[in-house]
């Protein structure tokens, strides 16, 4: 009976760039993988910041009951300023002292977290993403919130989104380009479970991690992202992760003093990133355990100063949305949060950077509005309104994702009122961050300091979105080379025909050797059994030229999970211009060649190239 399934066709399907249905349907799994990964690690400090954070009562004057239920539900567990002085200063360092403690016996392998890992991963090994790094992330992350550090859940769930994505792909041995899929998938998941924002979800991944926009990866972002906020809503209910009231534009007055904010907003960017890469430099080389107490020395302090920087910090973004915080606060939050969690950034304590660069943001904006309103109470609109638009200001300048941003804005607020004011004040603080100031967004900038290079050429970005099924070539004969006393001669094994004749892979020892065309079967066996010119155990540059006329093709095997970029590389280091395609070799068991899959071509990959390239 014929298989109604077969795991290796589905492998070859998802190497070409038409395989929409199939990449569809990995990334609904995805998406509910993902929802589930962050509804757990939520749970993980939620729960334990209910034990032992009182409740707070400040939230949700200014809406409804069904809104304060939402905003209470969702940050009553945020309340560490109910905390004593000496809880503010010793909780962080305890925090940090633990995990400096955890991350001393892992390998520096293992101690890569974050988005950073994810975008390191994804540039050099095709978003393979390691379970132990998973494992590391989520208990790093949940402790580094209990114990109030400046952190935020988006990093996290990121990590852990795009994990569980691509150790699916990697247990269903899939083709590179699919799991590279597959980690945009579980980006946007995490985004959307996160925020409640499906859209931005999608646009994040697509604008910070993959990098590219196609039809074959942009559709199943979209299920993902779906798949993700179902289900978180299912638990959380349908409302944003912020309590945001009503409120518009007053008049276009105000278009220069938005334009003020997103200068401003762009320089408090610039000196996050700056500082969080310094700090990174200068501390590279120190152990980690001096690094983690020194970040939670200085998130101590801070925390005594503002103790509302303790944490995710989404409180204080709900009472700066509905105007509840002085402006005296508002100015210390900004600089205490900014400062502390650019250094803990750069100390490499594992703490989010997208949380707090939303309260940064928010806490920034409402001064600038707060500010506006004392100047000309008639004009300026409310300072709620100027801390959402610091927000994704903030976001977008040091994310370097300026469309996600806004479309977080618009999910966030429900309110097409924002978008062009959004627009002008984003636009504004990526000019300046990014212009201006020349710096590339803080996870780029942090691989830079590492020495790790983020940026593909197009050339690369293409070739790395197909696998090396789409170029394999199937119609071969595999014979085994005869031995030095019996002359060559021409196979005989299958039938051939003019339009289509084989392609013969001669074998020594059962182990593939070289590759000849049909007509030059003689030839070739004379080549190998003279040993003349071909000389595949000892051969120099001489007999490696790859224009060198020759009957005989040296060939070298790849794995069928190869992108054809990796198949240009595999050529080049080799100096080869063909590659068989063999199931991948287990643990440290010797190759075993009795399955070969077809041959893939230099001039296949560089003809595929010229046609999608016009």
């Amino acid at each position: 009976m014929r298989k109604l399934f077969s795991l290796h066709d589905y492998q070859k399907r998802l190497a070409g760039t038409d395989a929409l249905f199939s990449l569809s349907l990995l990334g609904l799994a995805s998406g509910l993988g993902t929802g589930l990964v962050v509804l757990a690690f939520r749970f993980s400090f939620e729960f334990v910041q209910k034990a032992f954070l009182p409740p707070s009562d400040t939230e949700g004057n200014a809406l409804s009951d069904k809104q304060g239920l939402q905003a209470n539900y969702e940050h009553h567990y945020e309340n560490y300023e109910a905390l004593s002085s000496l809880s503010h200063f010793l909780l962080p360092f305890i925090g940090a002292l633990l995990l400096g403690l955890i991350f001393h016996f892992l390998k520096p392998e293992h101690r890569r977290v974050g988005v950073i890992h994810v975008l390191e991963r994804l540039n050099l090994s095709h978003g393979y993403l390691p379970i132990k790094n998973f494992v590391i992330q989520f208990v790093s992350g949940a402790i580094a919130i209990i114990f109030g550090h400046s952190a935020g859940r988006e990093g996290a769930a990121i990590h852990l989104g795009s994990a569980i994505s691509s150790l699916l792909g990697q247990r269903l041995a899939l083709p590179n380009n699919s799991i590279r899929t597959l980690v945009g998938c579980g980006t946007a998941a995490a985004i959307s479970a996160s925020f409640n924002t499906p859209i931005a979800g999608v646009i994040f991944a697509v604008e910070v991690v993959l990098l590219e926009y196609t039809i074959s990866s942009i559709t199943p972002l979209i299920i993902a992202s779906v798949a993700g906020a179902l289900v978180t809503r299912a638990v959380y209910g349908h409302e944003p992760a912020f309590t945001v009231p009503d409120f518009t534009l007053s008049n276009f007055h105000e278009i220069p003093y938005l334009i003020a904010t997103g200068i401003i907003i762009g320089g408090l960017a610039t000196l996050f990133i700056k500082n969080a890469c310094w700090v990174a430099q200068s501390s590279k080389h120190r152990q980690v355990m001096t690094r983690f107490a020194l970040a939670g020395l200085i998130t101590g302090a801070g925390a005594v100063i503002a103790p509302q920087i303790m944490g995710i910090g989404y409180d204080t973004v709900n009472q700066t949305l509905l105007g509840q915080v002085p402006l005296t606060l508002l100015i210390i939050i900004t600089l205490v949060k900014l400062s502390v969690t650019s250094t803990a950034v750069g100390l490499g304590l594992p703490t989010g950077i997208i949380g707090p660069t939303l309260v940064i943001g928010a806490t920034a904006g409402a001064t600038i509005g707060v500010i506006g309103l004392s100047f000309i109470p008639n004009e300026a609109s409310n300072s709620g309104y100027y801390a959402m638009l610091g927000m994704g200001a903030m976001m977008g300048a040091t994310l370097r994702a300026p469309l996600a941003a806004l479309t977080s804005l618009m999910e966030l607020t429900a309110s097409t009122q924002i978008v062009l004011p959004g627009m002008l004040v984003i636009v504004v603080a990526n000019l300046v961050c990014n212009v201006l100031f020349r710096s590339q967004s803080i996870f780029n900038s942090l691989l830079t300091v590492q020495g790790i290079k983020t940026t593909a050429s197009p050339l690369e970005q293409l070739l790395d979105r197909v696998g090396v099924y789409t170029l394999i070539e199937t119609n071969i004969i595999r014979l085994a080379a005869p031995p030095e006393t019996q002359p060559p001669t021409t196979p005989q094994q299958a039938t051939v025909t003019d339009d289509n004749p084989p392609l013969i892979l001669i074998e020594e020892n059962q182990q593939p050797i070289g590759l000849c065309e049909y007509h030059n079967a003689a030839a070739a066996f004379e080549q190998v059994t003279s040993n003349a010119q071909f000389t595949p155990k000892n051969q120099t540059q001489s007999n490696t030229n790859l224009n060198a006329p020759s009957a005989l093709q040296l060939i070298k095997p790849i794995d069928p999970q190869a992108t054809l970029r990796e198949v240009l590389l595999k050529m080049d280091q080799e100096q080869v211009n063909w590659l068989f395609i063999c199931p991948p070799t287990k643990g440290a068991k010797p190759p075993s060649y009795k399955k070969i899959y077809g041959v893939v071509s230099r001039q296949a990959v560089v003809d595929y190239y010229s046609r999608h390239n016009r």
